[in-house]
């Protein structure tokens, strides 16, 4: 099994998630958390691109690359940003539907 097939079911599921939990958040909220997802994810992406080229680097681990797409950043592949954004998505999505509304978040 490759890494992405393995990866992207988790993705769709997280992107689910995160969109039943938007879907909770008031419309006028909507955006600012949208665009706070998106600021989170970019920081998230840049810090795994560097600490998983230095890990890598470091020849802490090492992947078989016949399971990766052959998409490199430096030396991480690709795949490695899939189980960042995932998190996030999750994280996101499950604070969204768990969040208790106050008079203030509307």
């Amino acid at each position: 099994m490759t890494l992405p097939a393995l990866a992207v079911p988790f993705l769709l599921l997280a992107a689910l998630l995160h969109a039943l939990g938007l879907s909770r958040v008031p419309s006028a909220r909507r955006r600012a958390n949208l665009v706070g997802t998106g600021i989170a994810a970019g920081a998230i992406i840049v810090l795994t691109i560097v600490f998983d080229n230095v890990m890598i680097g470091s020849a802490l681990f090492d992947y078989d690359h016949a399971a990766l797409l052959g998409v490199y950043l430096g030396a991480a592949p690709v795949e490695d940003l899939v189980y960042a954004v995932t998190a996030l998505l999750a994280v996101t999505g499950v604070w969204n539907l768990t969040h208790r509304r106050t008079e203030a978040d509307v």
